[in-house]
């Protein structure tokens, strides 16, 4: 089932209505910043992404979405029915798994007319932040089957995980995959990613040892 026809039958959807700000990695997607929008109420918070640093850790046998933000952001998770605070973030990121954008979901900024850029991604992997998820939980879908990615919410960002087992079991390799955000609050979607972001590959210690010893053999060849 999709996510956004899980979130729907929820009743949730954006078109309804204390850390130190965390150095991106030089791979990670860099938004603009005071791109921020109020499309439904002007005087409403707006969430202005920052940053998405995407990549298998191959290290840790996690893949790693960390979203920072130029304000301060709380989970939405446990919010009230009618309130909610607002810094609670609500947003979706995706992620083209077989990098055809024929495949999967269309990016759900796509939904949004000219107010968010359109972005070419068939998305594979979903997860979607929304009071509806447990407690230290993003739900979200992996080729129509329903995961949950394990999470913490810092400050200013958050950093969700998910198991590399469940990407071997479907035989994906680890590599450069286009992806697509959008976050807001409760109320209305805020900021989007402008352009479409791409993950990386964190290697094993091993493997960063054995490169760089094959760097050094090189360059005591080329002295001789």
């Amino acid at each position: 089932m999709k996510i956004t026809m899980m979130l729907a039958a929820a009743g949730v959807a954006l078109s309804m209505h204390a850390t130190a700000f965390a150095a991106p990695s030089p791979n990670a997607y860099i938004d603009a910043q005071g791109d921020e929008l109020r499309p439904y109420d002007g005087k409403g918070f707006a969430h202005d992404l920052a940053y998405i640093n995407a990549f298998f850790d191959l290290s840790r046998e996690r893949f790693i979405i960390e979203a920072g933000f130029h304000n301060p952001i709380k989970p939405s998770w446990g919010a009230p029915e009618s309130v909610s605070d607002d810094a609670a973030l609500v947003g979706f990121i995706g992620f083209d798994l077989d990098n055809d954008p024929t495949t999967g979901s269309r990016p759900i900024q796509n939904d949004f007319g000219d107010m968010f850029p359109r972005l070419g991604l068939g998305l594979d992997l979903e997860l979607a932040l929304t009071r509806y998820n447990p407690q230290g939980y993003l739900r979200g879908v992996l080729f129509e089957e329903e995961i949950e990615a394990r999470t913490k919410f810092y400050a200013d960002r958050f950093v969700a995980s998910i198991d590399l087992a469940l990407f071997r079991d479907r035989d994906i390799p680890f590599g450069e995959y286009g992806f697509a955000a959008i976050f807001g609050t409760e109320f209305q979607p805020t900021d989007a990613t402008d352009s479409i972001g791409t993950t990386y590959v964190v290697p094993t210690p091993a493997t960063g040892a054995l490169a760089a010893l094959g760097g050094v053999a090189a360059m005591i060849r080329r002295r001789r």
